[in-house]
């Protein structure tokens, strides 16, 4: 079982390295993403989300569809406030962490499918495997990182420390956040 303390520990991070943008966008492979990088792979799959009009509205289907084949029509690989319009809708804050509180359950019963100890790891452990899956999906995690499994596996926090740094656009700070909560455990 999760802590409310790690789960709202790893939303604040999430966020902060993620970034959070309310409105949709394409993100750097050009796929159209809103919230904390939630892709959104059709435009019938962006109406399962709450979005809210300029003035906090609720979105209708038709709407949403709009907004979504607008995004989807921009250019690629801009900076996301490119794709921040007027008329745009917003995703509320509401939705965003409820949609993140989703994703780190989704990622909890995947992390622990890879660690059979996950649950007993130390929450500092827990909030940087998150931040590990989030960033790079649980099957590169399980499939490129062999020596940072190991050291999980046996719990060597030290050595996993040592082996969590990625490299950019994963920023030093982040890879520094990652291997001090590791290094917590220790």
């Amino acid at each position: 079982m999760l802590s409310e303390q790690l789960i709202s520990n790893v939303i604040q991070a999430t966020k902060l390295y993620e970034g959070e943008i309310p409105y949709m966008y394409l993100d750097s492979k050009g796929l159209v993403t809103v919230g904390v990088g939630f892709y959104l792979p059709t435009a019938e799959n962006a109406t399962s989300y709450q979005f809210n009009t300029r003035n906090n509205t609720p979105a209708s289907s038709e709407q949403i569809i709009s907004d979504y084949e607008v995004v989807a029509a921009m250019q690629a690989n801009m900076a996301a406030s490119y794709y921040k319009r007027n008329n745009g809708l917003i995703m509320p804050t509401e939705e965003i962490d409820a949609q993140l509180r989703s994703k780190i359950g989704v990622f909890a019963t995947e992390l622990a499918g890879l660690y059979s100890d996950f649950y007993y790891f130390p929450d500092s452990v827990q909030e940087a495997l998150f931040d590990m899956v989030f960033n790079l999906g649980i099957t590169n995690l399980r499939t490129t990182w062999p020596s940072f499994n190991a050291a999980v596996g046996e719990q060597n926090w030290q050595v996993a420390a040592e082996q969590s740094n990625r490299k950019a656009p994963v920023s030093q700070a982040r890879n520094e956040y990652v291997k001090n909560l590791l290094l917590s455990a220790v």
